[in-house]
């Protein structure tokens, strides 16, 4: 039997005090009952004596089988296992149970689709953009053109702009290159901060712009980053500071900055997470302050030396 072919169905390891009670063959049957279901939980569809035909569908022959059976079959109905409506006999909670969903598995299913999504109109824009005509030539044919545009001037209904063409052996199609899936670093940080426990599979700590901004960020410490944010507030930081569209360019020069800055000079043990949002748009935002040596005295701006000034 080859498993990844077959059809299945949930069997809950769950049971209640009410269906322990019952007898071991109405618990197997119950179970087994599930096999038989349609997808809507049916057993029967239509039936004038359910039990008679739930025997001859289970195979009962002999006169205890069909005793069992029916003893199984008023157990299941009165702790409300089975219904009956009519001519139909079905399993009471059957979709509810099959159709029901974890809360992991809910939740990774909104972000998969959340994930589509994304890429799906990441594509639509880049096809957009950068699947305009495109004309292509044969080597063997040489193309000729001559395009001659007049611009009417204001009022002058008469002139209209002329272009006349000669091209041989072209055709205008798509670029196929240009269409593909396009998923920004400002995506996947978004994806795997709001989703970080299907995210980590991702390996943000691992992606080359991670490690360049940590390396920038780390002031010369070694740090090792793991790929759980909620766990990790260095490699969260680095991750919000993607979310919120930086490059890594900018994040790098942020680094830079910030060791000749007063601020981080007054963290005892600085690293990645000390860069915050703040921190980061002061960074970018202020001009690089001059190197001093010591032996240059840093003057208050419009203070001067001189006649004009001290």
């Amino acid at each position: 039997m080859k498993f990844e072919r077959e059809s299945w169905r949930k069997l809950y390891i769950a049971e209640s005090g009410e269906h322990r009670l019952m007898s071991i063959f109405a618990r197997g049957l119950r179970d087994y009952l599930l096999r038989l279901a349609g997808e809507d939980g049916t057993i029967l569809a239509k039936t004038k004596s359910p039990k008679s035909d739930l025997q001859i569908l289970l195979g009962a022959r002999s006169s205890a089988e069909k005793t069992m059976v029916n003893n199984a079959f008023d157990e299941l109905v009165g702790v409300g296992y089975l219904s009956i409506n009519g001519d139909r006999l079905w399993i009471t909670r059957f979709k509810e149970a099959q159709e029901a969903r974890s809360p992991g598995a809910v939740r990774q299913a909104k972000y998969k689709a959340k994930r589509d999504t994304i890429e799906s109109q990441a594509t639509v824009l880049v096809e957009a953009s950068n699947t305009e005509n495109v004309v292509t030539h044969s080597e063997s044919s040489p193309v000729a053109s001559s395009v001659t545009l007049v611009r009417p001037s204001p009022g002058d209904a008469s002139v209209t702009s002329q272009i006349d063409e000669t091209r041989r052996d072209e055709t205008r199609t798509p670029n196929p290159a240009a269409v593909v899936s396009v998923k920004t670093l400002a995506t996947r940080a978004t994806l795997v901060l709001e989703n970080p426990h299907d995210g980590q599979w991702q390996s943000p700590s691992k992606w080359p712009e991670t490690i360049a901004v940590c390396e920038a960020w780390s002031f010369g410490m070694v740090i090792k980053l793991r790929d759980f944010p909620p766990s990790d507030s260095d490699l969260r930081t680095i991750l919000e500071a993607f979310r919120d569209g930086y490059t890594v360019a900018e994040l790098v020069e942020a680094g830079r900055r910030a060791k000749t800055s007063e601020y981080f000079r007054k963290i005892k043990r600085p690293g990645p997470s000390s860069f915050t949002a703040a921190v980061i748009r002061r960074l970018l935002a202020d001009e690089p302050e001059p190197a001093n040596d010591g032996g240059t005295m840093q003057l208050p701006p419009g203070v001067k030396f001189g006649a004009e000034g001290l």
